[in-house]
């Protein structure tokens, strides 16, 4: 979320309210630098983690080390949900998911994960008129960047089966 590990991120976990069953952490630099980079990393825009929601899908954010190990001794999350935003390098916030795929068997078994990066605006550059900001393209097709995370509405299987 930012080449600046000083900086202060916030985050969310949602379900999609368009009934799409799309599970999310939403992440973002809490002071947003359109245009910037910090380190070659972007230093504006909406991170989005998600995937589709099952009965056996757990989630977590909090600290590296906590949420890791919670998984690793248990083999899920606790649904928990920090909400203490602070700088990237303090306690490292992560944003999880488990899913339960059951039993190693003869059948395969899959399950999907979108990483992706939702900016509002693509690029400027100087033209005629002077500086002109140009809008991503997604922004024509979709109302919010949330909507865009879940593009099939209540049907899922054109992303996910």
């Amino acid at each position: 979320m930012s080449g600046d590990r000083a900086a202060t991120a916030e985050w969310s976990y949602d379900v999609s309210s368009d009934n799409s069953g799309v599970a999310y952490h939403k992440v973002f630099r809490q002071e947003q630098l359109p245009f910037a980079e910090i380190n070659q990393q972007t230093e504006f825009g909406n991170w989005y983690y998600a995937t589709k929601t099952t009965s056996s899908l757990t989630h977590r954010s909090g600290a590296d080390t906590i949420t890791r190990q919670q998984f690793a001794t248990t083999g899920f999350l606790d649904n928990a949900a920090d909400i203490n935003y602070r700088p990237i390098r303090d306690a490292w916030p992560v944003f999880a998911f488990a899913e339960d795929l059951g039993s190693v068997g003869s059948s395969p078994v899959s399950t999907l994960f979108q990483i992706s990066l939702h900016q509002t605006e693509a690029i400027q550059f100087l033209g005629e008129g002077g500086v002109q900001v140009v809008p991503s393209l997604w922004t024509s097709y979709f109302p919010d960047d949330v909507t865009a995370v879940s593009p099939c509405g209540g049907d899922c299987s054109c992303i996910f089966d």
